[in-house]
C-alpha cells in the first residue's frame, strides 16, 4: 500500500497529475487503532498489510501534514472508507 498526495489544481485531469509519496507515515493514534502489517514505513509505504476491520476494528495511519488537492492510496483491496483529519 502506498500513500501519496497531489498539489496540482483540481481541474487537472487525473492522468496528468503528479503524485508525491507522503513522509512521516506512522501507525496508530495514541497507541491504539493500529494497522496490522509487517511494517508501516515513514516513506509512505505499508508492507504486507493484513488488517481486517471486521475483526480488529478501525486502523489509523497519520503522516506529515501537506497542502494537497488530492490524496491517493495505491492498494490491492478496495478502500471502503477514508477520513481526513486536520489540525484542531
Amino acid at each position: 500500500m502506498l500513500f501519496g498526495y497531489v498539489t496540482t489544481p483540481a481541474t487537472t485531469t487525473l492522468a496528468n497529475r503528479t503524485w508525491t509519496r507522503v513522509t512521516g507515515l506512522a501507525n496508530g493514534f495514541a497507541g491504539a487503532e493500529l494497522l496490522s502489517a509487517l511494517a508501516v514505513n515513514p516513506d509512505g509505504a505499508v508492507t504486507r498489510e493484513t488488517h481486517n476491520s471486521a475483526n480488529s476494528g478501525w486502523a489509523f495511519l497519520r503522516f506529515t501534514p501537506v497542502e494537497a488537492t488530492g490524496v491517493r492510496i495505491f492498494h490491492h483491496h478496495k478502500v471502503r472508507e477514508f477520513e481526513a483529519c486536520g489540525p484542531r
